[in-house]
């Protein structure tokens, strides 16, 4: 009886220790912690200037559509640049700007809140930041410069991640301990006899003398030509822009030579990415007239009417500036820099001014740059369509 008495004591402990680690471990799930939520979303029709300067609203709109406060969130707005390649006189070049907004969201809660939080933050779509976007810019006074904003994706790649730690105290205890070594060292230095100090002196001026003698590599110049490229081409009127200026921007290969070689074809090299077959055939058609007008189109002139949308000050002159950014930048009217200021950005003046739309005198090829996605596949007076008779308007357009 006292051994059965004994068996049972040792299971009621049994029992308890269970009982105490299923507390323990209750415990430890339910415990706060401090969590970094991370993750982004796709923009399109803002300006990476605009959306810098406006950080304050992307931080409202995260915190309005994952429902936190808004000192819990930060955020980072990338370029993603796309690139599209088109063939005859349609160019490679920027097409409109897509901007990553990276986020973060500090949360201290426990570990499975966290990570259900993590799930919900995942499924919110282009809808909710969408209209968060646009409620916070209005709250802002900024409405007029989101209003054209597209929103590509819904929150994706969320990532839970322990947030950065304090490190300000370690270094400090760092910082003393190898001040406290470099106190040592010197000691140390101070007690060691001169003839060391001289040695080292010998073996400075021996590495001096092997640096002296060491044979320069020989060192390319930055502008080397291509060997395929011509050595005397250069552009109509501009004889320091040769192939090399070509190969800095593809665009480029598209202009007219004081030969009236078009860049492509004097410089192969740096034009290895530009496909010109659709030029080739079309630059066999056609009369004598019209051979004489093409050689002409090179001539163009920049609208002196035209400005970056928002800022007068911005025309065409403030494009040649900085032409390789700028010549993506859309206008108050939403033409694009490369239509409305040819000479700026080099680009030929292939649009055919005598074309419109079919009934409308006044929607022509500067009319369909504003939305080429369905105005190059209008119909025209003349019953072609738009990206045949406005190439340079349509230009990264699919037309297949």
């Amino acid at each position: 009886e006292e051994k059965d008495e004994e068996e049972e004591d040792e299971d009621e402990d049994d029992d308890e220790d269970e009982n105490e680690d299923e507390d323990t471990d209750g415990d430890s799930s339910d415990e706060v912690i401090t969590r970094s939520v991370q993750s982004s979303f796709e923009i399109e029709g803002i300006e990476i200037e605009d959306a810098l300067a406006n950080e304050g609203v992307f931080i409202e709109a995260v915190a309005e559509f994952a429902d936190v406060d808004e000192s819990q969130v930060s955020v980072l707005i990338e370029v993603e640049d796309r690139r599209r390649l088109e063939s005859g006189y349609l160019r490679r070049r920027l097409e409109d700007t897509k901007l990553i907004v990276k986020f973060s969201i500090l949360l201290e809660e426990s570990e499975s809140s966290i990570v259900e939080y993590g799930e919900a933050l995942e499924r919110i779509g282009k809808k909710a930041i969408s209209e968060a976007l646009l409620n916070a810019a209005s709250a802002s006074g900024v409405a007029s410069i989101f209003e054209d904003i597209d929103v590509n994706s819904g929150v994706q790649d969320v990532d839970i991640e322990e947030p950065a730690e304090d490190e300000d105290s370690d270094e400090g205890s760092n910082d003393i301990d190898e001040d406290s070594e470099e106190d040592e060292e010197e000691d140390d230095q101070d007690d060691t006899d001169e003839p060391e100090d001289e040695d080292e002196d010998k073996e400075e001026e021996d590495e001096e003398e092997d640096e002296d003698t060491e044979e320069p590599e020989p060192t390319n110049p930055p502008d080397t030509i291509c060997n395929d490229d011509s050595t005397s081409w250069y552009k109509k009127g501009d004889t320091s822009k040769n192939c090399i200026w070509v190969g800095e921007f593809i665009v480029r290969c598209g202009v007219k030579g004081e030969d009236k070689v078009l860049a492509y074809e004097a410089c192969p090299c740096a034009c290895v990415d530009y496909d010109d077959s659709d030029a080739d055939e079309d630059s066999n058609e056609g009369t004598d007239e019209d051979n004489d007008e093409d050689s002409d189109a090179g001539d163009c002139v920049d609208s002196t009417t035209w400005y970056k949308k928002g800022d007068t000050s911005k025309s065409c002159s403030w494009v040649l500036e900085y032409a390789e950014k700028r010549c993506n930048v859309r206008g108050f009217d939403r033409v694009l820099a490369s239509y409305a200021c040819p000479n700026a950005c080099d680009a030929p003046c292939l649009d055919d001014t005598n074309w419109y739309k079919k009934g409308d005198t006044q929607k022509n090829c500067a009319w369909v740059s504003t939305y080429p996605q369905k105005r190059c596949f209008v119909i025209g007076e003349d019953d072609t369509k738009g990206y045949e008779s406005c190439p340079n308007a349509c230009d990264g357009i699919d037309t297949d």
